[in-house]
């Protein structure tokens, strides 16, 4: 196979096959974490790939040339799905939003979708304590006596974060490193300060 359509067919087949195996996974054994769940199995797959492609090379049914141009179509493709599908549909509160306002026949305001959001997504999805139990499996967060923290990996993906959002003059708001303010005691208070 030399020719360029042959060589997007076998990539488009290996992407396949990666997919078709997330769905299966995903429904036989699901993870709490699709993200992580679908970099595993991309671990899985690589070699796979790899030792298919070997085989086609030997057999020569591939170049050199077009083994190399198929695992690397098939490794950018299947971390695309990885890093696009899954999170967006388990993390995306646009799709959230959107989804909300397709089933509201009469429309919503603002402060209906406000409120829809805050009482369905966090409360009872419990969207933060999920996120936060997300982050410590994955090592970006740690929890000890009952507080989470960053950890060094935590800290690092934020500085590559707040890097990137100016690169690309991003909205800061999310990414910026910020000094906790403290505000004034109120007379109830227990004599410590409280960050705002």
């Amino acid at each position: 196979m030399k020719n360029t359509a042959s060589l997007l067919f076998v990539a488009a087949l290996c992407v396949t096959g990666y997919c078709a195996a997330f769905a299966v996974k995903r429904h036989l054994w699901p993870s709490s974490i699709s993200l992580a769940e679908g970099a595993q199995l991309l671990l899985v797959f690589v070699p796979v790939v790899a030792v298919a492609l070997v085989v086609l090379r030997r057999k020569r049914k591939l170049t050199l040339e077009g083994s190399v141009a198929v695992f690397v179509i098939f490794l950018l493709s299947a971390a695309c799905f990885n890093l696009t599908v899954p999170a967006i549909f388990d993390r995306s509160v646009s799709l959230y939003l959107l989804n909300t306002l397709d089933n509201s026949p009469r429309g919503m305001t603002e402060k209906e979708v406000e409120e829809e959001l805050l009482r369905v997504y966090f409360d009872r999805n419990h969207a933060v304590k999920k996120r936060l139990r997300e982050q410590v499996e994955s090592g970006i967060v740690y929890y000890h006596e009952g507080r989470y923290q960053a950890t060094e990996n935590g800290r690092t993906l934020m500085a590559v974060a707040r890097f990137l959002s100016r690169l690309y003059n991003l909205d800061p708001r999310i990414v910026e490193k910020r000094t906790p303010a403290v505000r004034p005691l109120a007379p109830d208070d227990d004599g410590s300060p409280v960050p705002e």
